[in-house]
């Protein structure tokens, strides 16, 4: 087991994680769970990762040839107050490329707010590098563009 859990701790206690759970499993037994961060079997997680290379980029790419959607676009055009905090020139495309500048994950995004909340308290966040500057995988940029995506289409995800 520490050949799986090793490599995770450093990721976990210095890294831009703040939990993690581990569940191996050999067709519908489980064979061994691993928690890191304080986290459960039951607690609840936002879907970032597999939402964001499944659904919200799929959804990006339909609103791109239906709505005529532009990832070169500021985010600001759909949601202006994002412009706040020197964030204004931030494109879709930069969002969706982890290459905006915005933080990993802030603790606010597992405090179970509403997603307006969310979404106002992203929108007052500082850069923390240059846009395109950096490749760093943000949970807060797939949930402004997953706020887009809900805004255009009229429906959540």
């Amino acid at each position: 087991m520490s050949q799986i859990t090793g490599p995770l701790a450093p990721s976990i206690n210095d890294g831009p994680f703040s939990e993690a759970y581990i569940l191996i499993a050999d067709k519908r037994e489980i064979i061994r769970s691993i928690s890191a961060g304080g986290v459960t079997p039951d607690t609840p997680f936002h879907a970032g990762s597999l939402k964001e290379a499944i659904c919200t980029s799929f959804c990006m790419m339909v609103l791109t040839a239906d709505k005529g959607l532009s990832l070169n676009a500021p985010v600001a055009k759909y949601i202006p107050a994002f412009g706040e905090e020197g964030k204004d020139k931030v494109s879709l495309k930069q969002l969706l490329k982890h290459t905006s500048g915005l933080a990993s994950t802030r603790p606010y995004m597992r405090a179970g707010l509403p997603a307006e909340s969310v979404l106002e308290k992203i929108c007052y966040e500082e850069l923390e590098y240059p846009p395109a500057f950096e490749r760093k995988k943000s949970e807060l940029g797939y949930f402004v563009l997953e706020s887009i995506v809900q805004k255009l289409a009229g429906k959540p995800m």
